[in-house]
This record gives structure tokens, sequence and C-alpha cells, in this order.
């Protein structure tokens, strides 16, 4: 059985019992149906429940949606044709009624203050206006607001018979900024809180402005506008304090608000600070003489961490290393450890030999990648001239 109201594109009366349905959707089979209509117990189509707000109680869908419950603010068609009670064939009233609603609208801001002027687009005269909630606002029959307290109500208006709405939004809601360290960077949130909103934040969201800015160390700060309560901030060193501004359609502004993102190190590296004299033979920090063929910077994972950086997607298997002299290559991870000769191949040695004073030091960072070619971490690897 197929429901039609509204959102089906298959009508029953357009199969036949025994048949395929052929050209109205791909064959997948024989079908067979059977229904029986009765006044006392309706037949309660997935659409209808979705009129409602609370659709784990099924006693809301036994009656008529109010203003307070439904999603489409009171403006429903209530059928009065018997014959189209099963939700099987749109009556002539109820075909008029979702064409009305499809090809007109009420102009008009969303984001309601006192002075602002809705309309029925195209029309002037014969219209009635009325609102769900007098305690937020009011309008006149001009179609002019009056608001009263912030919060969420419908404007109605009336014309030839066939009702209208649009929800008006008075007010912002208030949000608060969370930050996660994940693969690749950090998931900045603005996420509501308060009751006032919460029945219609996605729509909200949705015709609000999240100005977001990021700032990284020794850069400016980078703006983006978006219409998203949720900002990826990218890798890029350890550290971004991240910004939001929230503006509505009308202009107004929220207070700015900040965020301090955190990578943390998710593993301790070791032989990761080399000394190199001129005829390329490498030692530790210490003066400890290493080997170029079997040396190794070994990664040792931080056990204080929270559990979230015990999973696999924080673990390493291969790596970007960028070097100072501009070229960038990667190398294999394998067990929590990476060759020094894949992070200084020969030609690296001799750049180093070449371009760098006795004394100073030449910056490798190595991007550690995870199975999925995310980063994870930036590890420092220099190597100072003696």
């Amino acid at each position: 059985m197929y429901d039609t109201y509204p959102s089906s594109v298959v009508n029953y009366l357009s199969t036949s019992k025994g048949d395929n349905v052929g050209g109205f959707v791909p064959y997948i089979g024989y079908a067979y149906a059977a229904y029986g209509v009765s006044g006392k117990i309706p037949f309660i189509p997935a659409s209808s429940a979705l009129a409602h707000r609370n659709p784990t109680s099924t006693q809301s869908f036994m009656k008529m949606p109010s203003p307070s419950e439904s999603a489409f603010g009171g403006n429903v068609f209530m059928e009065s044709n018997e014959a189209s009670k099963q939700h099987m064939v749109f009556s002539k009233e109820a075909q008029n009624w979702i064409l009305s609603q499809i090809t007109q609208v009420i102009d008009g801001p969303s984001f309601g203050y006192s002075g602002a002027k809705y309309m029925l687009k195209g029309i002037s005269d014969g219209v009635s206006w009325s609102v769900t909630d007098p305690s937020i606002g009011t309008i006149d029959q001009n179609g002019v607001l009056t608001v009263l307290k912030n919060g969420v109500f419908y404007i109605s208006c009336r014309y030839n018979g066939i009702t209208y709405s649009k929800a008006v939004y008075v007010g912002m809601p208030n949000y608060i900024l969370s930050s996660s360290h994940e693969p690749n960077g950090f998931l900045v949130e603005a996420k509501s809180f308060g009751e006032l909103y919460k029945n219609d934040i996605d729509k909200i969201n949705e015709i609000l402005t999240f100005r977001w800015g990021v700032k990284f160390p020794n850069q400016n700060i980078y703006w983006i506008d978006t219409n998203s309560p949720s900002v990826f901030v990218p890798l890029d060193g350890k550290n971004a304090v991240v910004y939001l501004k929230v503006v509505d359609l009308n202009g107004n502004e929220s207070p700015i608000q900040n965020i301090k993102c955190e990578a943390k190190d998710v593993f301790y590296a070791s032989n990761n600070r080399l000394l190199m004299d001129k005829a390329q033979k490498l030692y530790k920090d210490d003066g400890t003489p290493y080997s170029y063929k079997y040396g190794k910077i070994y990664l040792t994972r931080d056990a204080s961490l929270p559990d979230q950086y015990q999973s696999a997607i924080w673990t390493s298997t291969k790596a970007t290393v960028y070097s100072p002299f501009s070229s960038t290559y990667t190398i294999p991870v394998s067990r929590g450890e990476m060759s020094i000769k894949d992070i200084l191949p020969q030609e690296e040695m001799n750049f180093i030999t070449s371009n760098t004073p006795i004394g100073k030091s030449c910056l490798y960072t190595i991007a550690l990648l995870n199975p999925e070619d995310k980063f994870i971490q930036f590890i420092p690897v220099t190597v100072s001239l003696k």
C-alpha cells in the first residue's frame, strides 16, 4: 500500500491486483493489495504522523494537529470528503489547497520586529490576518507586526477561503561553543541552549549567518560566513582560536565569543634531534654516534590520554615529510617506527651539508597520517650541522 499524502510518488490506483506496476515505478515483482476503511479506526499514514512534533505518541495521530503540536503551524487541510479520507485519492478541494500552498507565499521577514510588514504575494485586498500566539506578537489587518517578547509563532492570512502561514522568530537563540580534536583538525560546534527555540532550531540555523573567525598563532584572523552551526578547522600546528558571531536576516548581531582549540600530542618522539658532521655521519643530541642505515625515530603513545586517543584512527601508518629545502615526500611508519634513511634520503643529506653553516639547524616537519590519510600529529625533526 502506498500513501499518496502528500510525499509519495506512486498512487495506489496506478496499480492493478495481480499486475506489476509497470511504468509507474521500476518493476520489482508482483503486487497484491487489499484495504478497508472504517470511520472508527482511521488509516494513519506515516506522513500524517509527521504532522505532529511527538510521533511517539499515537494518541496525537487521532486528532487534528494544533499550532503548538504541528510542524506546519496549524495550516493543515482536513479532508471533508468521506470518499477521500482513505488517503488514496485527493479531493478537488485538497488538490486546490496543495496547489495554493505551492504557488503562493507570505512575503516578509522571518525574524520579526515591530513595524515589519507582511503581505500575501501579489495580493493587497481581501486578506485577513491573525497570529497563533498573541503573547509573542500581534498583527493588524494591514499586515504590520508588533512584537511583545522573544519566541516562535506563526502569522496566518486567509484569502478566498484558503489559509497561508509563515513561521516568525523573534529574537535569536543563545549558543555555546564546543571544540573536539579529530584527525585532520578540530570540529567546532555552536550548540543552542534553552527551551525557547528548541523545536525550531534546525530551521532557524538555516536562515542565520554564522560568521566564523579562525586565528592561528602569528597569523591574522580568517573570517568566513556560513549557514552551518559547525566548522572544521584544519590542523595547522597545535593551537587555534575560533571566534563566532551570529547574524540574523535583519542584520542584528550576537555578541562575539571564542573558544581555544588545542591539539593533543598522541605520541612522544625519541631520536628526533640529530647532529651531523661534514662527512654526513649522524649523532644523537648527546653526541653518541647513531647509525644512518639502521637508526630510527620511535613513537610512543601517550597512555595518559582519554580512551578516544587509543583507537585505530589515532594510529599512524605513514607520514608526510616536509623538508626545509621545499621538497615533500611520503615515508612508511611501521609499529611506531620511522627509518632515519627514509626521513633523510641521500639528496637531503647533501642539501644539509652544502647549504647549512656549522652550528645551524634544519627543521623537518613530519605529519603523521592515520589509515584514512588524515593528519593526527606533527613531529619536528631537527638536524644540526657540527
